[in-house]
């Protein structure tokens, strides 16, 4: 099965595997709260995705990832979205096996993929990363960003931050 990206380019489902199991190692290292508020209002074009996100206990990973699921299915994508994410931020906490990362970061990159904005999929990934204190993560989803779309201006934008050494509070 192939993720279908933008302009015709793809992920193998190898490849998204790999970058399941990065975003997997680097946040296992560390979970501090986000402090993207800038990308979390990319992520959600709807204040329904809020209080959909406030309904949930806040880190149930399996949870989100049932709640993902089934916004997506309603072609909810963006409100899915947040909660395939958190269930990424979570599954080494509480998963206890019922899902894998992939399970949760597939379907995550697919929510934007799905509206055409593969590349603000990959800005959020890579913010919350440098948020994160994962510079080489965040700059590879950078990359992956510009690879998408060259001109995105917030992967450009994220790009000069971190470049400066700056935070996200700036944006």
């Amino acid at each position: 099965r192939r993720f279908a990206l933008c302009r015709g380019r793809s992920l193998s489902r190898k490849t998204t595997t790999m970058l399941a199991l990065i975003v997997l190692c680097f946040l296992h290292c560390s979970l501090p709260p986000s402090s993207s508020s800038y990308f979390a209002s990319a992520s959600s074009s709807s204040s329904d995705a809020a209080s959909s996100l406030l309904s949930l206990d806040s880190n149930d990973g399996p949870s989100h990832l049932i709640e993902g699921r089934r916004l997506f299915q309603l072609g909810e994508y963006s409100i899915a979205a947040p909660h395939f994410w958190k269930a990424v931020l979570f599954h080494a906490e509480n998963s206890d096996g019922k899902y894998t990362v992939e399970d949760a970061f597939g379907p995550f990159i697919k929510c934007y993929a799905i509206q055409g904005r593969t590349a603000d999929g990959f800005v959020f990934v890579a913010a919350e990363s440098y948020g994160r204190g994962q510079k080489l993560m965040a700059e590879m989803y950078v990359q992956q960003a510009l690879g998408v779309d060259p001109d995105h201006s917030g992967a450009k934008e994220l790009k000069e931050i971190m470049d400066g050494g700056g935070d996200l509070r700036n944006l």
